[in-house]
């Protein structure tokens, strides 16, 4: 990877455009109430271990990015106020400032890479994902995650373009902390070798670079035995500094009975840590009841989250996507960036879409749109004269337009594409759940003559407030406890 100088209008460029995200992600984490697990797990759970010093296991989550997102309240002292409808805005600026690095570290990546213009339109591209903007204003964890799978392939890149100890160290520390933040960090043991072979299957001085590096051994002297069981032992010590080392080594009855192999691979990991992991992998294989285009379903579809990803994607961000993918496979001489990000974005997805029978929103896929930026930056460059240029450059524009059209909820992007009812097709995980009810009904039913509890025999005239969520009949298995609210005739 070449160096290049230092310019200070892409300094320039880049600030504006990270600040004017970090202003619209402000008003986004303001305009929008709390969702249920900011409150009810991740900064509660977050806070107790701040203060306490004990991990109360935060719904089978690990504790990395609960700290994280707790953290000025346990600086602060702040009283938590959990089930209301206020935004915990100090839990949401920390992931605000957790996309700010990524956009700046795609900045700098692709600038190394491609080129000064290609980066900008990059960041730009990532910015205004409306998913990646609506996540990046909630104090849950798929941001956190996001952000830390991104960093990991990063420094997995700058490793294999320059095979040292200080760079394998710092990609196998990045690990850990990814690891430790959510269970779905660890695809990247799916992403790191799939997205090799993918790449060596497409640039020939890759496949040459491969083997003398795995089969001869090249130039670069790190022995194979060794240098992965060093890569190994900063993940356990990451993991382990982060449980405090309590449940490591820890012989449960069970263990000690079977003499299982496995039981003996995982001893020396905290115990709470696989204890999470097993709970979260469970989950993920036995499904929850999902909801999609008025459907429902106990076991999930296979085909959820391609729906899922269409139908929350603006057409301009998703034709970009595509046109990026195109372009990719017509230069197969691309950087090794962009192909390993391409590769690593699809495994990561077609890994969720076969894996995970988790089916509760898009927020599982956050971490496949810094790669796709990343992806498409190339569109932007020289190679772009003539016709890619031109197209990419109307489609992100196209794409900012269409962000701005559901500002502040961009987490309703799907209203584009079915003309305003997109809660008629897709249930997301962060919609409001319940915890505003209460202040809807002291203040509103107060304030604008509401009914509390309005009877389906004896339809009343006037305004009803009801959650989409319950509309729908999600998560409750009633689909039709609403339906003769549906049948009612709007007065506006």
């Amino acid at each position: 990877m070449k160096q290049r100088p230092f310019s200070i209008g892409f300094a320039w460029g880049l600030s504006l455009v990270v600040g004017l995200f970090a202003l619209l992600a402000l008003w986004v984490a303001r305009a929008n109430g709390s969702v249920n697990d900011e409150y009810a797990a991740h900064i509660t759970s977050g806070f107790l271990y701040w203060r306490t010093g004990v991990f109360a296991g935060g719904v089978y989550n690990p504790p990395l990015g609960q700290l994280w997102v707790a953290l000025p309240y346990a600086i602060s002292g702040t009283p938590l106020t959990p089930f209301t409808d206020a935004p915990p805005i100090a839990a949401r600026v920390q992931n605000i400032l957790l996309a700010g690095v990524c956009l700046i570290l795609l900045g700098f990546w692709v600038r190394r890479a491609v080129g000064k213009a290609e980066a900008l339109c990059a960041v730009l591209l990532l910015a205004t994902t409306p998913d990646f903007l609506a996540h990046s204003a909630l104090a849950t964890l798929d941001l956190p995650v996001t952000a830390a799978i991104f960093v990991t392939i990063y420094y997995f890149i700058r490793w294999f373009r320059r095979p040292n100890l200080g760079l394998f160290l710092r990609f196998a520390c990045v690990l850990g902390v990814a690891l430790v933040t959510k269970v779905s960090a660890f695809l990247l043991v799916l992403i790191i070798p799939l997205g090799l072979v993918g790449v060596a299957t497409t640039n020939a001085p890759t496949r040459r670079y491969l083997s003398r590096f795995f089969v001869k051994g090249g130039r670069y002297p790190f022995p194979a035995i060794w240098l992965p069981l060093v890569g190994l032992v900063c993940v356990w010590l990451v993991v382990c500094c982060v449980y405090c080392f309590r449940g490591c080594f820890t012989v449960t009855e069970e263990w000690a009975t079977s003499g299982s192999v496995r039981h003996w691979f995982v001893w020396p990991w905290p115990k709470q840590f696989i204890e999470a992991s097993l709970g979260k992998f469970a989950y993920a294989r036995h499904g929850n009841l999902a909801y999609l285009c008025g459907q429902f379903s106990l076991e999930g579809w296979w085909w959820y989250y391609p729906v899922a990803l269409a139908l929350k994607s603006p057409l301009p961000l998703f034709l970009m996507w595509c046109l990026g993918a195109f372009h990719l496979l017509a230069y197969r001489r691309s950087k090794l960036e962009v192909q390993f990000a391409a590769f690593g974005a699809a495994t990561f997805f077609l890994g969720t879409v076969l894996l995970s029978r988790a089916q509760i929103g898009i927020r599982h896929l956050l971490p496949i749109y810094p790669c796709l930026a990343l992806m498409c930056a190339p569109l932007f460059g020289r190679n772009g004269v003539g016709f890619w240029r031109p197209v990419a450059v109307t489609l992100l524009v196209l794409n900012v337009v269409s962000l701005m059209t559901v500002l502040p909820y961009p987490l309703t992007a799907e209203s584009l594409l079915t003309f305003g009812r997109g809660y008629r097709c897709f249930a997301d995980a962060n919609y409001d759940w319940g915890q505003a009810n209460r202040h809807i009904t002291d203040a509103t039913s107060v304030s604008h003559g509401l009914v509390r509890r309005p009877n389906p025999y004896l339809p009343q005239s006037g305004e009803f407030v009801v959650r989409v969520n319950e509309l729908n009949g999600f998560p409750k298995w009633q689909t039709n406890e609403f339906g003769w609210l549906r049948e009612l005739t709007p007065t506006r």
